[in-house]
């Protein structure tokens, strides 16, 4: 059976299988790698330090009007030799945030605004000790992991 088409040339059906199929394969690759860019974790910036933390523990300090506040206190330092300075002198500042509680009343630590000041009063009590005592790393942030008003 004769056909008009040269014997170089594909059928037409030929040609949109042939193009499906690499559509097909691009999308897969695009789709693969598309995934493995997502999953790949970004690289660490080496130049940037990272905070490290000096937990103090929990303590109850009494507050001036008899009643008692609950705390849990962590100091944010600015890198690890930091902490390694600040780690042994942990017993000064839970003294510190124990002497700072006998300044306060409860209506002074209530509440968000509250709880900033004393966050505010503890850091600068922890870092004009460590200027006095010439110790150069300083506290950047106090977080409280619990925070309780006992009457």
């Amino acid at each position: 059976m004769p056909t008009d088409r040269p014997a170089t040339t594909p059928p037409r059906r030929d040609r949109q299988d042939w193009l499906v199929g690499l559509g097909i394969g691009l999308a897969t690759l695009g789709l693969g790698l598309g995934v493995w860019f997502y999953t790949q974790k970004p690289a660490e910036d080496p130049a940037r330090p990272r905070p490290a933390w000096v937990d103090l523990g929990r303590m109850t300090p009494q507050l001036a009007d008899g009643s008692f506040v609950r705390v849990e206190v962590s100091l944010q330092v600015s890198d690890k030799d930091a902490q390694a300075v600040l780690a042994p002198l942990t017993p000064a500042f839970k003294s510190m945030v124990t002497q700072l509680g006998a300044e306060l009343s409860a209506e002074d630590v209530v509440g968000p605004d509250g709880m900033r000041e004393m966050s505010r009063e503890i850091r600068r009590s922890v870092n004009d000790h460590l200027a006095r005592q010439h110790i150069n790393a300083r506290v950047q942030r106090v977080a409280f992991s619990d925070y309780v008003l006992v009457p």
